[in-house]
């Protein structure tokens, strides 16, 4: 159980740091496909 959590705790940190590292990059990719997707989806929805 100790092990799972401190796994899991290491785990999560680097999940954060990749996150808040390529958090910019992902915001553009985001930005991005959704404009592509409302571009591609009708609008009377």
């Amino acid at each position: 159980m100790l092990a799972r959590l401190k796994y899991g705790k290491t785990n999560a940190v680097l999940f954060t740091t990749y996150i808040g590292s390529s958090m910019s990059n992902l915001q553009a990719i985001i930005e991005a496909a959704f404009e592509k997707r409302a571009e591609i989806t009708p609008k009377n929805r």
